[in-house]
């Protein structure tokens, strides 16, 4: 057979299965009456045998992207004129959802396109990586509706609509799929990078809602494998996709997090880790883990006591957790770029910081006496934003200790390093204090007379009486990592410590 002849094969085979795949799933849908999110799962399990055709008939050339933009322009038209029903998602009640048909084959088609530009215009070596992405996605979120409903009533939502099954079932089947793939085209993926990689495509499952999940597993599967063919994943990285998984589904079933905090944590954690290595995942982990059990024994000992209290909403948001991310995150891609040591040690003075000033604010509120205002030296209510109490303050400043020395379990022990990074977070602990007692915003509840920090209490909006209304305690806590960040750089700088 010609090259000439292969080709124009390949583009018959090609069309005419993209047809074959619409029609089945408009038949189940308009004449067996097959429910819609079966017949579109379908359609997804069908369309797998479309990279095998263009691995044997274009391979890695102009003619496979020309081919998936044709599929691309076809669903899309088919799906956007509402001619292709099957696509089209049904409401709780059975009826089509006008407001958002999901469009999740266009979807589909558009990251596997991007995925093929990326390989045929740059890459040709990563075809064989397309078709880890391509299949961890067309068989694993098509079969994710199976494993839903062999669950049925004992499955667990936890993210939105998602379930706890069907992101197992992305998981077992992407693993599968990369084992499989690397098997065949000698990839030569280890069993750690194999189960990482499950894990991320079961978390890009979660978290693409209204058919986004379509662009999100092939995109992260695709970026990640992409990264391991070109040896930049280090086994950090690994780890800590595989930790943030199960991380993330008790967050989002315990609702600790909103689905946006949820999403930036995981990011956080993942873009730190590969930037840092075991020394942050290890770091990180234990602060986060020593921070909620603080939390937890605390707050039940506080509110056994105080059972007419004030309770404030304990799910945090994405600003919350961005303002607390944000400065780590860019020192440590600093560090990544510029590769200097002590960019890390600034990195760690924040994190350190932001956890001294949650265990200060924990222990403190079990003080026997109500804290005192750090500025104005006046008992204030436990929990209000610049008081500061013996206990709080101590208990602080020995897990600061505790915690800046981990580092140090991976870098060469340091006394400077370690006393810059012990003596700005404490530094930004008392930071953090006086701009709450100065400039974060205090309101009083004009129905209750409650003061509070937020700006509405018992339904209605609570009167200003201290600070500037848009400096919240986000705002607060974000001031206190920037400052204590500037600090670390200048005393550093100063001492030549690590530079």
């Amino acid at each position: 057979m010609s090259e000439t002849t292969r080709i124009l094969l390949g583009y018959i085979l090609s069309f005419a299965y993209m047809i074959f795949v619409m029609l089945v799933g408009e038949v189940l849908s308009r004449k067996l009456g097959v429910e819609r999110e079966i017949s579109r799962k379908i359609s997804h399990l069908l369309s797998s045998a479309c990279w095998i055709i263009c691995y044997f008939f274009s391979g890695p050339t102009y003619h496979t992207v020309i081919i998936n933009a044709a599929a691309l322009m076809l669903v899309a038209a088919g799906e956007f004129s509402g001619k292709l029903k099957s696509a089209v998602r049904e409401g709780d009640g059975g009826e089509e959802r006008k407001s958002s048909k999901g469009f999740g084959m266009s979807f589909f088609c558009f990251s596997t396109l991007v995925a093929m530009c990326i390989t045929v215009f740059a890459y040709p070596q990563l075809f064989a990586t397309t078709g880890v992405a391509y299949y961890s996605l067309a068989l694993g979120d098509g079969l994710a509706p199976i494993g839903k409903r062999i669950a049925g009533k004992y499955n667990i939502k936890v993210f939105g609509n998602k379930t706890l099954v069907g992101m197992i079932m992305v998981f077992v089947v992407s693993s599968l799929v990369a084992m499989t793939i690397s098997l065949i085209f000698g990839l030569g993926y280890d069993a750690l990078f194999i189960i990482s990689l499950g894990a991320l495509a079961a978390v890009a499952e979660l978290i693409g809602t209204r058919g986004t999940d379509n662009i999100l597993v092939e995109f992260f599967v695709f970026a990640y494998a992409a990264m391991f063919a070109f040896g930049v994943v280090p086994q950090a990285l690994e780890v800590a996709i595989i930790i943030a998984a199960p991380m993330f589904v008790v967050d989002s079933v315990k609702q600790t997090l909103t689905p946006a905090a949820n999403i930036i944590s995981y990011l956080y954690l993942l873009v730190s880790v590969f930037c840092l290595g075991y020394v942050f995942l290890v770091t990180a982990v234990c602060l986060f883990a020593a921070e909620a059990v603080i939390s937890r024994v605390t707050g039940k000992i506080f509110n056994s006591k105080n059972e007419d209290g004030d309770a404030e909403k304990s799910t945090r948001g994405g600003w919350q957790i961005l303002v607390n991310s944000v400065v780590i995150m860019l020192f440590t891609l600093l560090l990544r770029v510029l590769d200097v040591r002590a960019l890390a040690f600034v990195a760690f003075a924040v994190l350190v910081e932001e956890f001294t000033d949650s265990v200060a604010s924990d222990v403190g509120r079990l003080a026997k006496k109500p804290p005192i205002d750090i500025l104005r030296f006046r008992r204030v209510k436990a929990g209000v934003s610049g008081g500061v109490s013996l206990l709080g303050s101590c208990a602080a400043v020995i897990c600061a200790a505790v915690g800046a020395a981990l580092p140090f379990v991976f870098f060469a022990f340091d006394i400077r390093a370690y006393f810059v990074i012990l003596g700005c977070a404490v530094l930004g602990m008392v930071i953090d204090s006086v701009l709450g007692s100065s400039i974060q915003a205090l309101y009083k509840c004009s129905v209750c007379g409650k003061t509070t920090e937020r700006s509405e209490h018992c339904g209605t909006g609570a009167e200003l009486v201290k600070g500037v209304r848009i400096v919240n305690n986000s705002m607060v806590n974000l001031l206190s990592a920037v400052t204590t960040a500037a600090i670390a750089v200048t005393i550093l700088m100063c001492c030549g410590i690590a530079m």
